[in-house]
Order: structure tokens, then C-alpha cells, then sequence
């Protein structure tokens, strides 16, 4: 009976994919934004709303990882995200110097 609440967790957390190292940066950069927010003046507040905004959709995209995880083998979801963690990094580099 107790191995179950223990599995459960497991399954949160492994395969640890950079998605999931993601998920936890994000989610403690949420904490230290809605602390910063009860904290702070105004325009910082504005700021962490937008991070923690962000926060939500990577964990959003936490949930869908920890489905697709389950259908593909670790090492392909794990070169997809790598890949697209390039793809994204090219392009907003590339959006930053073309302007």
C-alpha cells in the first residue's frame, strides 16, 4: 500500500527529460515570482505575472511530455527536445539580430 503513493511520483519525475528540469525551474521561479509580487511595487509585479504566465505553459507542456513519454522511448523524446530546444534558441537569436 505504500509503494503506491511512492510510484506515482516516480512516474512525475522519470525519465528525467529537459522538459521536466524545465518544469522545476519554472515552477520555483513561479514561488519566487508570486512572492516578489506581494513584495514589490508595481512595475516588478508586472513582470513576474508575465513570468509565471510563461511558467504555466511549460508546465502545460510538462503534462503532454509526461503522456508522449509513455508511447515513445526515452532516448527519441529525449533528442526531440534537445532539438527543439535548438530550433527555438536559432530562431529567437535570429528574430533578435534581423530587426
Amino acid at each position: 500500500m505504500m509503494d503506491r503513493p511512492a510510484g506515482f511520483f516516480k512516474r512525475l519525475v522519470f525519465p528525467v527529460t529537459p522538459l521536466v528540469v524545465l518544469a522545476v525551474l519554472s515552477l520555483a521561479g513561479s514561488i519566487w515570482g508570486f512572492i516578489r509580487i506581494f513584495t514589490t511595487d508595481q512595475p516588478t509585479a508586472f513582470m513576474e505575472a508575465i513570468v509565471i504566465a510563461i511558467s504555466q505553459l511549460v508546465l502545460v507542456l510538462y503534462i503532454v511530455d509526461r503522456v508522449i513519454v509513455k508511447f515513445l522511448s526515452y532516448k527519441q523524446l529525449f533528442f526531440g527536445e534537445i532539438f527543439l530546444l535548438i530550433v527555438l534558441i536559432f530562431s529567437f537569436f535570429y528574430s533578435l539580430f534581423n530587426n
